[in-house]
């Protein structure tokens, strides 16, 4: 995250980051504090480590990312020279913080009403966190707007928590609830979309932002070669003089090489 912040310290660069895909992984990151603070008054032998992880989640999402999703509002009215008084960018950002706080709420109410019948649903929702991105390249057509570390890092620290949670059947989860289901197929599932996601990304870097799309599918772009009008081009006066012309440029090719030769023998001994 931090490598992050720093390759996108110009405007020029923080204008192309998604908004939402930022914002989604800070719901993300808000929804972890939350389950560990959870885990810290259900848990008292692991208190500390489990209040450890959550001082440090909240640190992330409240100050860091929501920072982060800031600057990157204030680079885009900055590169589009929207004329943005503060008082407008103080409103942008309340705005932004109140449509997160909405997002957190939904998330936490889908997790208890559908996360349970429609698990691998959700969970496969929750972490496509990069198909914002995705989409913003194709539509600004930049390139390079992530950090490459940022990409794999994010990709495989976030998937830690649902690995171990879903696929490890002694986790500390079943000591407070024994039935706790594992679902390996789902991580499968779950690994293999994150995993197609940070190859799209990267590959947009690479091979363009839009390479995975048929060209059909495209729209088209503008050609700005265009042909010399015949107005502009040489007109020749008649035959025969283009014939002249032509046999006065023809060499002899041993004459050619002679002269050629001469001039480099010339250049020696100069």
């Amino acid at each position: 995250l931090l490598r992050q912040l720093l390759h996108t310290q110009a405007h020029s660069v923080a204008s192309n980051v998604s908004l939402l895909c930022i914002g989604w992984q800070t719901v993300l990151d808000a929804m972890l504090c939350i389950s560990h603070i959870f885990l810290c008054l259900i848990l008292q032998p692991l208190f500390t480590a489990f209040a450890s992880v959550a001082f440090f989640k909240l640190l992330i999402f409240c100050v860091i990312e929501m920072k982060y999703m800031a600057i990157i509002i204030q680079a885009r009215n900055s590169v589009n020279n929207t004329g943005t008084t503060q008082e407008q960018l103080r409103h942008q950002i309340t705005v932004l913080h109140l449509k997160f706080y909405a997002a957190l709420m939904l998330s936490i109410t889908l997790f208890w009403y559908v996360g349970q019948s429609c698990k691998t649903l959700y969970m496969m929702v929750l972490y496509s966190f990069w198909v914002p991105q995705i989409c913003w390249n194709i539509y600004s057509e930049y390139k390079k707007p992530m950090h490459p570390q940022y990409i794999y890092g994010m990709s495989l620290t976030r998937a830690v928590a649902p690995l171990y949670v879903f696929a490890v059947k002694n986790n500390f989860l079943k000591e407070v609830n024994p039935e706790f289901p594992t679902d390996t197929g789902m991580c499968e599932m779950l690994i293999l979309w994150i995993f197609l996601q940070a190859a799209i990304l990267v590959g947009q870097s690479k091979y363009g932002t839009r390479f995975m799309i048929p060209q059909r599918f495209l729209p088209p772009k503008f050609d700005y070669s265009r042909p010399i009008p015949a107005a502009l081009l040489p007109r020749p006066s008649s035959n025969s003089s283009n014939e002249s012309t032509a046999s006065d440029i023809e060499l002899d090719p041993t004459t050619a090489g002679s002269g050629t030769r001469n001039r480099r023998g010339g250049g020696n001994r100069g």
